[in-house]
């Protein structure tokens, strides 16, 4: 897991030099997603959202912003892009290029 993630790290600047910011709705004050946490990175080339899921059960969200592009993932997850709308497995993690 750790190398996945430094390899992931090393391929994205985002994700190596990212300015951190909350999501505009997955964030700590949303209590009917408590177990979800979002947020954005932000480097000068490049952004991407990352999502966890700290429950043991699947979590369906609705989101806008852009589930096209997965650079990462820690489990298990599917996008209806169609819908916007992002299944994450239990104890997963998804990373998105936006």
């Amino acid at each position: 897991v750790y190398r996945y993630f430094a390899r992931l790290r090393n391929q994205y600047p985002a994700l190596a030099e990212g300015v951190l910011s909350k999501h505009q709705t997955y964030n700590d004050a949303n209590e009917a997603y408590s177990s979800i946490a979002a947020w954005y990175l932000t480097s000068t080339s490049q952004k991407v959202l990352v999502i966890h899921n700290f429950e043991t059960y699947i979590v369906k969200m609705k989101l806008t912003d852009d589930l096209s592009n997965p650079l990462g993932l820690l489990g298990k997850a599917s996008v209806d892009n169609s819908a916007g709308l992002l299944y994450l497995n239990g104890n997963s993690s998804v990373i998105f290029e936006q």
